[in-house]
């Protein structure tokens, strides 16, 4: 098959993925943030519950706000969890809004191109990668590690 992005960095939609982008993305405001680290510690290193596994489809990106800062969860389709930085190294628009496939998350302002998996921009007009940060799945939440 091939790719779903073209060569000049415009993205062909599927009819499937395009009726979903219509529709506004979630954003998942923490208020009361679960730490997988004794409270007493220093908030140096940590575990941070950012979603249930259920909000996250496959193939897919959410937007969630941790203590200001806002992270996109994205699941790809071997149920596997990443998390960013949830705005664009570039334009800094919010990735939550971007359209997700093949381990690919495009920037919904200018059409720039990361991998997910591993944050690294994939060609003009991004070049910078994104921050990303470890997961972990634990029951039904998945958590995110942030170094402060």
């Amino acid at each position: 098959s091939s790719s779903p992005f073209g060569a000049s960095g415009t993205t062909k939609r599927t009819a499937s993925k395009a009726s979903s982008l219509l529709l506004p993305r979630r954003t998942t405001a923490l208020s009361t943030v679960s730490y997988l680290t004794h409270p007493d510690e220093a908030r140096m290193s940590m575990w941070v519950r950012a979603c249930a596994t259920e909000e996250v489809e496959g193939d897919d990106v959410i937007a969630v706000v941790i203590d200001g800062k806002s992270y996109a969860i994205y699941q790809s389709d071997d149920r596997e969890f990443y998390a960013s930085d949830g705005t664009c190294t570039h334009g800094r628009a919010p990735l939550c809004d971007g359209l997700v496939m093949d381990g690919v998350i495009e920037c919904p302002k200018h059409n720039g191109r990361f991998d997910y998996r591993t944050g690294k921009a994939l060609g003009a007009p991004v070049t910078e990668d994104l921050r990303k940060y470890q997961t972990k799945v634990d029951g039904a939440g998945v958590y995110i590690h942030l170094d402060e």
